[in-house]
């Protein structure tokens, strides 16, 4: 399983000294995250008093997804004065956030099926692949919703 795109999530920074004993963290933390082909952004960076492990929390990742069955990006984190650290993470497509009909003519016959593409989207443009979504199309004028999964 991955996370999806827009999906919030939190990484715990463990760090270690030469003997690679879990060590104390730095009082000041000025991590950077990046991922090639993502956005990636970061609300704050949390301390728990009984334990020198810190959180980067309220991560989220915004980018294009190829696929329904993801994408794997090499996320770095890096903090001034140590090593980078890197780490695969498996984005999917999120939730819906867009609808996208694409531009021409629609033709409606009574009695006739109505032939609209439709193409839900997530934050990041992505085709969603969630199950069951409805759309509902309302005209103008008198004419009946039309509603298609």
């Amino acid at each position: 399983p991955g996370l999806c795109v827009d999906d919030v999530f939190q990484l715990r920074l463990t760090f270690f000294d030469k003997f690679n004993n879990v060590a104390k963290p730095p009082l000041i933390l000025s991590p950077t995250l990046t991922a090639s082909g993502l956005t990636l952004t970061r609300r704050e960076i949390q301390r728990e008093s009984n334990s020198n492990v810190p959180t980067i929390s309220g991560v989220t990742g915004i980018g294009k997804v190829e696929s329904s069955t993801g994408n794997t990006f090499n996320l770095i984190v890096s903090i001034p004065k140590f090593p980078l650290f890197a780490k695969d993470i498996r984005f999917l497509p999120g939730p819906p956030a867009t609808i996208f009909v694409p531009e021409g003519d629609v033709k409606v016959e009574n009695g006739r099926p109505l032939d609209i593409q439709v193409e839900v989207r997530d934050v990041g443009g992505n085709l969603t692949s969630r199950p069951k979504l409805t759309v509902v199309c309302e005209l103008p004028s008198s004419l009946p919703k039309y509603m298609a999964d």
